[in-house]
């Protein structure tokens, strides 16, 4: 996914700069995000500095999630709604979920902790999958699977990523 050859890495370098890599998957052409920075669905990622791009002020934060809530009064939930991405997706780099997940397993070991935690568990399993069946698709879904409206339009008509979005916007 992050090598030269793939075009999207090639697009993000030149516009971002040599040390931003993309976290999600997905081929040209894509959707610029209109009400702010960056591109529907596609989280951008600092590898030197560990920070991750807000689409909506451009500015790259260590705790997106945070940043998001305090600086432009939304929710994580709708944040991801309004830039494309699945409700799953992390707002944290690569590195720091790796480092949460240490400390999950560890705090995981104490047989205490974990009798509660397997209880907590339980309980939300009926509404975890609720929620999965009504999972929404996304830009990035869309991205990944080649299908956001403007690679339809550009595989339909072989029309280029601006004519693409002029139209959508149309």
């Amino acid at each position: 996914m992050h090598d030269i050859t793939c075009k999207l890495c090639r697009r993000i370098k030149s516009e971002f700069g040599e040390n931003i890599i993309h976290l999600d998957k997905a081929n040209l052409p894509i959707m610029p995000f209109e009400g702010g920075y960056g591109y529907l669905g596609i989280r951008l990622f600092n590898q030197i500095t560990e920070e991750m791009f807000c689409n909506i002020c451009g500015k790259w934060k260590k705790g997106l999630a945070v940043h998001v809530n305090k600086a432009h009064n939304l929710y994580v939930k709708n944040f991801k709604e309004m830039v494309g991405l699945n409700s799953e997706a992390p707002l944290t780099s690569p590195f720091a979920s790796e480092r949460m997940s240490i400390t999950a397993k560890e705090f995981f070991k104490d047989p205490m902790r974990r009798k509660e935690i397997l209880k907590n568990l339980a309980k939300g399993t009926e509404k975890m999958k609720q929620m999965k069946i009504r999972k929404k698709r996304t830009t990035q879904y869309f991205n990944k699977v080649d299908t956001c409206p403007a690679q339809i339009l550009s595989k339909l008509g072989n029309v280029s990523h601006y004519e693409a979005i002029r139209y959508l916007n149309k």
